[in-house]
């Protein structure tokens, strides 16, 4: 278990300073490959050793985004019955933009609990 979120820990370190270099250089690590690099000896059997799972939930898993923008995409369409019709025009290509990056990155409970609290107060 502690190997697993070690590993985890250090996607996510690494995955954040990939982020750092510039996009023209086009840097990429292989995650899945790299869960074979950490290992660690087995309680059970101390002739063994265990290695990290690949991580499928990691921060560039495009699959997983991709997935998650069509449920956002289905969640927008449903609601848009309950919005006036003058409203949607009015709201812009912004806010949309906004709203769907939040979803996707799992913040839009945060974000919209926060701004209901604080304009009751």
């Amino acid at each position: 278990m502690f190997l697993q979120w070690f590993f985890q820990s250090m996607v996510q370190i690494l995955y954040y300073f990939v982020r750092q270099i510039l996009a023209h250089l086009d840097v990429q690590i292989d995650f899945d490959r790299m869960a074979e690099c950490f290992s660690a000896k087995n309680t059970d059997d101390p002739t063994q050793r265990i290695t990290a799972h690949p991580w499928k939930y990691r921060s560039d898993a495009r699959q997983l985004r991709d997935e998650a923008e069509k449920r956002y995409e289905y969640f927008s369409w449903s609601q848009q019955k309950f919005v006036p019709k003058g409203m949607l025009l009015k709201v812009g290509q912004d806010v949309h933009s906004r709203a769907k990056a939040l979803a996707l990155l799992g913040t839009w409970e945060a974000n919209a609990s926060g701004r209901s609290n604080s304009s009751t107060s």
